[in-house]
């Protein structure tokens, strides 16, 4: 497991097969990790789920733990908006 060290002081977690994105420049926009790419903010754990599924274009990726910074491989799954919204902290 890799520790990606946010500006904004949060930690994300990544795979070691993953490690190359760590020498990216990831900021936490209140939710996710993302970088922006020609103006196009790009989210961490959505890059690590096209490389486990390339060709696959799910209509969400949830993550299984609720701690959207963690985007260990086995913490993300696909789903619909209905099991993304039941996965969620009651408020």
């Amino acid at each position: 497991m890799i520790k990606i060290y946010l500006p904004s002081g949060e930690t994300a977690l990544i795979d070691d097969i993953d490690c190359d994105l760590a020498e990216l420049r990831w900021y936490f926009n209140g939710k996710y990790a993302i970088r922006e790419v020609k103006q196009v903010n790009i989210c961490l754990h959505l890059v690590i789920y096209s490389r486990m599924f390339p060709n696959t274009y799910p209509d969400q990726v949830d993550h299984k733990d609720l701690n959207k910074l963690n985007c260990i491989r086995s913490n993300l799954r696909s789903c619909d908006q209905s099991q993304n919204s039941a996965n969620q902290l009651v408020r």
